[in-house]
C-alpha cells in the first residue's frame, strides 16, 4: 500500500519552526517550566524545572556553585560495582555500601570488599546496622549478619531473595515472595528467622508482591508493597493500612522527626510520588518526580531518590529543591537513585547505577552580591542592632534583603572598608583602608605581629597562629578564627595537653579562594567575606570517631586483642599503633592525632600532636602502658580517647645464658689460644712469603749472572771463533752459518734469563715484544699511556712478565692455536688487568696432568705478588686467561 509523503513533508516544515519559537518561548520565561527532567544549568536549581539563568559575568565565580559540597565513591575508588542499593553506618563511623557485587567497607581511607558468596548471593539488596556495630545484610539468596569479623547466614533464610529490614524494637525482614520474618538469637547464639504468618502478600492476579519497604511506626509494623500499598503487620495476621487516597505501588516508608509518616511511591512522568500519611488522610506533595525508589528523613527534611529525575528535597510539605546530575555538574552521579541514607554528621549518602554519591548540606555555600567581580570583594561585614545584615565591598555598599543582596546607591561604587552604626542608628562607612594590627574578640586582645597572632592577657603573651596578614579575628568559647589572605581562615583552639591545634579552612573546605577579609558570627557558624563573595560556614558538632586500624610489634596484632593488655615478649619493647579518623566532614589528611603514653603508675612518658596516624615509642623499659590516642577533626573537635593497653616483659632469669657463659669463656680462652696460634702461624706465613720472594729474587739475580756470563763469555768466544773463521783460507761457510746460529741461540737464553726489554722500554713494550716473538697471528691491546700509570715495582713487574711468558710458551706448545689477543689495562680500582685469549683447543687447569709444572709455577708466581689468576673457556671456542694485580 502507498502512503502519501507530502501531506508529511508540509507537517513537518510547520511543526519545525513552531517548536523553535516555542523552545525560545520557554528560554525568556520568568515562570518555572514543567518539566520532570532539569536542564544543565551552573547552579543547583531551587525547583524541579529548568529557570532561566543570568548572563555569565565576565569574570566566572567557580565558588558560587558549590560543588564542593558534593563527593563520590565508585568502582574507580575500589567498590566491587557502581550499583549500589544500600547503605548503613556502624557506631564507629565506618560506611558500608551494598552493590551487586558484594558488600564494601569504607574507613574515610581505603576500601576493603567483602564477598557473602557466589553468584546471586553478592547482590545486596538491603542493609541495617544495629547499636552494637552488627550488620544484617539482605541478599539475593538470603540474609546475614557481620558479627566478630565475618558474616554468618541467617538460618531459615537460604534461597530467599530479602529486600526490606527492620532493625529497631525487633529484626524484621521483607522477601521478595510476600513474607514478613522474625529474626531472633536461636539456643545455639545462632540467628533465626521464623514467619509471622502463614499466607504471604498476594496481588490481585494472586501472585505473591515484594516487600518494598518495612517501617516500625506508631508502635506498629508497616509492610509496602508493590502492588497492595501498605500494610499493617502483627502476629498471624495483615491488614491493610488505612490511607485515602491509597497509593498501590508503595517503594519507600519513612518517618520524619517529627512522627509523620511518608511513602515513597510509583507515578507517572511529571506527577509526584511522594504522598504524606496524616492519619487517614494522604496528601500528595506537589513535586514533579515521577517514580520515587527510596525516602529518607533528617533534621532538614524529607529527601526523595527518584527512578529517572535525580533527588528532590521536601520541607514543611514543600519541594524546596531539585539536585540533578546536570545541574550539580555531576555532583550527584546519576538521576537513577536506589537508596538514601545519612549519617550520624547529617551528611546525605546516595546510591545510584554509578556510584555513591555524598551531599553535605551544612558544608561551606558562597553567594555572590553581585554579578559584577569587584563587586563581590568583600571587604567587610557588618550587623545592625535590627538584624540588618551589610556587605562593603571593592565597589560599594549592600545589604540582604531575604536571600538577595541589594546596593545601596547612596555610597556609589567606591570601596568600603568598614561599617559600624552610631547611636541614631545612621550607618558609619570608611572608604579608606587603615591596616589593623589588634582585635578585641572574646574577651581578649589579639595582636599582629612577628609572622603570628598573639593572645595578650594576663601579663603575658601567648602565640596561638602562624599567620601573615591578619585582616580579622573573632573569638569565642576557646576558639579563635582569623581571615588572612595568604591562607584563607584560620581556625585555632587550645587542648589543654597539646596546646594550640590550628585547622586551615580554605579552597579545599569551601572558600572560594584563600582571600577572607572578614567574620561574622552567626546563631550556628559564621559569615566570611573573602574576595569571591559571601560564605556561610558552620563549624561540626559532632566529635569525630576513632578506630584503630593497625597495632604491630614483631607480628600484626589483631584488633580484638586491645579489649585486654597485649602483652610483648622479650625481648620486644617497642609497638607501632595506627588509628584512623572517622568523619564524613573531614578529610584523612586533615586529622590531627593526638598520642600520649603513660605508664603504669600514670606518669606521663611521652606526648604528641601531628597529622601522622601512626605513633611507635621504642626502647622501653619493662613494665605496663597505655597509648592514649585523640583524634581532632577540621572543626577541632576531639574524639572519645582510644586507650591501648600493653606490657613489656622483662629478662627472665638467663639459665641458658648462664650455661653458654660458662661455654663462651671456654670457648674465649680456646679462641684466645687460637689466636696466639693464629698470629704465629701467620708470622711464619710472612716469613715464608718474605722467604719465597726473597728466593725468586735471587733466582732471578743468578739468571741475569748467567745471562751476563753467557754474553761476555761464551758470546765472545764465539765472536773470536768466528773471526778465525774469517781468516781461515778454508771456504766453510756452513761452519760461519752455524756459529752465527748458536750465538742467537745464546742471545734468546740471556734474553729468556734476564729480558734486558723489560728494563730498558717498560713492561708494557716487553709483553708486546714477548706477544710478537712467540706468536705469528696476534693482537696486542693497551692504552698509550698506559706504561706512564704503571707504579708496580721491578721485581712484580718481572713476575708479571713471566706469567705472561708461562702463558704464551703453554698456548704455543699445547693449545694447537694460530690467534692470540693480548690486553693490558689498569681499571678505575687501580688494578692491573691482563687478559690472554687463544682460540686453540679448551683447556681446563684442574684436569692437567701432574707431569707438567706451568701452571703450577703461574700460581707460585702469582701468589708471590698478591695476583689472582683464572682461565675459563670462551663461548666462541678457545680459552681465556685473566690475571688482575693492585697497582
Amino acid at each position: 500500500m502507498h502512503v502519501p509523503t507530502r501531506p508529511s513533508i508540509f507537517a513537518a516544515a510547520f511543526v519545525f519552526p513552531l517548536l523553535i519559537i516555542l523552545a525560545f518561548t520557554g528560554f525568556f520565561a520568568q515562570a518555572p517550566q514543567k518539566s520532570p527532567s532539569p536542564a544543565p544549568e551552573a547552579t543547583p536549581s531551587t525547583s524541579p524545572s529548568p529557570t532561566p539563568t543570568r548572563a555569565p559575568s565576565p569574570t566566572p565565580l567557580p565558588g558560587a556553585q558549590n560543588f564542593h559540597q558534593w563527593g563520590s565513591i565508585t568502582v574507580f575508588n575500589g567498590l566491587p560495582s557502581d550499583s549500589v542499593r544500600a547503605i548503613a553506618q556502624t557506631p564507629d563511623g565506618v560506611m558500608w555500601f551494598g552493590t551487586d557485587n558484594g558488600l564494601a567497607r569504607f574507613d574515610g581511607r581505603r576500601i576493603q570488599n567483602f564477598s557473602l558468596g557466589e553468584n546471586d548471593a553478592d547482590r545486596v539488596l538491603a542493609l541495617k546496622t544495629s547499636p552494637a556495630g552488627e550488620i544484617l545484610a539482605g541478599t539475593h539468596t538470603g540474609a546475614f549478619v557481620y558479627s566478630g569479623g565475618s558474616f554468618q547466614p541467617v538460618e531459615n533464610t537460604n534461597g530467599i531473595a530479602i529486600t526490606a529490614i527492620s532493625l529497631e524494637t525487633e529484626i524484621y525482614l521483607g522477601t521478595d515472595d510476600g513474607r514478613v520474618l522474625r529474626v531472633h538469637r536461636g539456643e545455639s547464639g545462632a540467628y533465626l528467622a521464623e514467619k509471622i504468618f502463614n499466607e504471604p502478600i498476594r496481588g490481585t492476579d494472586g501472585n505473591p508482591l515484594t516487600i518494598t519497604s518495612l517501617l516500625e511506626f506508631d508502635g506498629k509494623l508497616l509492610a509496602g508493597t508493590s502492588g497492595r500499598g501498605a500494610f499493617v503487620v502483627s502476629d498471624g495476621a495483615i491488614t491493610e493500612f488505612a490511607a485515602l487516597p491509597r497509593p498501590i505501588f508503595v517503594n519507600s516508608l519513612a518517618q520524619n522527626h517529627d512522627g509523620s509518616l511518608w511513602l515513597g511511591t510509583d507515578a507517572a512522568k511529571g506527577i509526584s510520588g511522594i504522598f504524606l500519611a496524616d492519619g487517614a488522610q494522604a496528601t500528595r506533595i506537589a513535586a514533579p518526580t515521577a517514580k520515587v525508589l527510596s525516602l529518607e528523613a533528617n533534621d532538614s527534611g524529607v529527601w526523595a531518590g527518584t527512578e529517572r529525575y535525580g533527588l528532590f528535597h521536601v520541607a514543611d510539605s514543600k519541594l524546596k529543591k531539585t539536585y540533578t546530575f546536570e545541574n550539580t555538574s555531576g555532583g550527584l552521579r546519576s538521576n537513577n537513585i536506589f537508596t538514601l541514607f545519612t549519617d550520624r554528621e547529617g551528611v546525605l549518602w546516595i546510591g545510584t547505577n554509578r556510584g555513591v554519591s555524598r551531599f553535605d548540606r551544612s558544608g561551606a555555600s558562597q553567594e555572590t552580591v553581585s554579578d559584577i567581580p569587584n563587586s563581590n570583594f568583600i571587604r567587610c561585614l557588618f550587623r545592625a542592632p535590627d538584624g540588618t545584615l551589610y556587605a562593603g565591598s571593592n565597589r560599594g555598599l549592600f545589604v540582604k534583603n531575604g536571600d538577595k543582596w541589594n546596593q545601596l546607591p547612596a555610597y556609589g561604587s567606591q570601596p568600603i572598608f568598614a561599617v559600624s552604626e552610631s547611636s541614631a542608628k545612621k550607618l558609619a562607612v570608611e572608604t579608606e583602608y587603615i591596616p589593623r594590627r589588634s582585635f578585641v574578640s572574646g574577651g581578649a586582645n589579639w595582636i599582629v605581629r612577628d609572622g603570628g597572632l598573639f593572645r595578650e592577657g594576663d601579663g603575658h603573651s601567648e602565640r596561638t597562629i602562624e599567620a601573615e596578614e591578619v585582616r580579622d579575628v573573632y573569638a569565642a568559647n576557646d576558639h579563635v578564627w582569623a581571615a588572612t589572605t595568604t591562607r584563607g581562615l584560620l581556625h585555632a583552639r587550645r587542648d589543654e595537653r597539646f596546646g594550640w591545634l590550628v585547622s586551615t579552612i580554605g579552597f579545599e573546605q569551601g572558600l572560594p579562594s584563600e582571600k577572607a577579609f572578614s567574620i561574622l558570627p552567626t546563631e550556628d557558624g559564621l559569615l566570611i567575606g573573602t574576595n569571591r563573595g559571601v560564605v556561610t560556614y558552620k563549624p561540626a558538632t559532632v566529635a569525630p570517631k576513632l578506630i584503630p586500624t593497625r597495632i604491630l610489634s614483631q607480628r600484626v596484632h589483631d584488633l580484638g586483642e586491645i579489649r585486654s593488655t597485649i602483652a610483648l615478649d622479650y625481648p620486644q619493647n617497642s609497638l607501632l599503633v595506627e588509628v584512623a579518623g572517622q568523619s564524613s566532614r573531614t578529610f584523612p589528611e586533615e586529622f590531627q592525632y593526638g598520642f600520649v603514653l603513660t605508664d603504669a603508675k600514670g606518669k606521663e612518658i611521652d606526648r604528641r600532636i601531628s597529622n601522622d596516624a601512626q605513633y611507635a615509642p621504642a626502647d622501653l623499659t619493662p613494665g605496663e602502658y597505655t597509648i592514649e590516642s585523640i583524634a581532632f577533626n577540621r572543626d577541632l573537635l576531639a574524639s572519645d580517647p582510644l586507650a591501648i593497653h600493653f606490657s613489656v616483659a622483662k629478662a627472665p632469669f638467663p639459665w641458658t645464658a648462664t650455661a653458654l657463659g660458662v661455654l663462651l669463656a671456654i670457648a674465649v680462652l680456646g679462641l684466645i689460644w687460637a689466636l696466639i696460634e693464629h698470629r704465629r702461624i701467620q708470622h711464619r706465613n710472612r716469613e715464608l712469603a718474605a722467604a719465597r720472594l726473597d728466593l725468586a729474587n735471587e733466582a732471578e739475580r743468578e739468571r741475569r749472572r748467567i745471562a751476563r756470563d753467557l754474553h761476555d763469555q761464551t758470546l765472545a768466544d764465539l765472536r773470536k771463533l768466528m773471526m778465525l773463521t774469517d781468516k781461515s783460507t778454508l771456504d766453510k761457510p756452513a761452519f760461519r752459518t752455524e756459529i752465527e746460529a748458536v750465538s742467537s741461540e745464546i742471545r734468546r737464553i740471556c734474553e729468556d734469563l734476564s729480558p734486558s726489554v723489560l728494563e730498558n722500554v717498560g713492561l708494557i713494550a716487553s709483553l708486546e715484544f714477548l706477544l710478537d716473538n712467540t706468536i705469528e697471528k696476534r693482537k696486542f691491546i693497551a692504552e698509550s699511556d698506559l706504561e706512564d700509570r704503571i707504579k708496580l715495582p721491578m721485581n712484580v713487574q718481572l713476575q708479571v712478565y713471566r706469567i705472561a711468558q708461562e702463558v704464551l710458551t703453554n698456548i704455543k706448545s699445547h693449545s694447537n692455536a694460530d690467534h692470540v689477543e693480548m690486553s693490558v689495562e689498569i681499571n678505575a680500582d687501580g688494578k692491573l688487568k691482563l687478559r690472554i685469549d687463544d682460540n686453540g683447543t679448551p683447556f681446563h687447569p684442574d684436569t692437567v696432568s701432574s707431569k707438567g709444572r706451568g701452571i703450577a709455577n703461574i700460581k707460585a708466581r702469582a701468589s708471590l705478588v698478591n695476583a689472582k689468576v683464572a682461565w675459563k673457556e670462551l663461548r666462541a671456542g678457545g680459552n681465556r686467561f685473566a690475571m688482575s694485580i693492585e697497582d
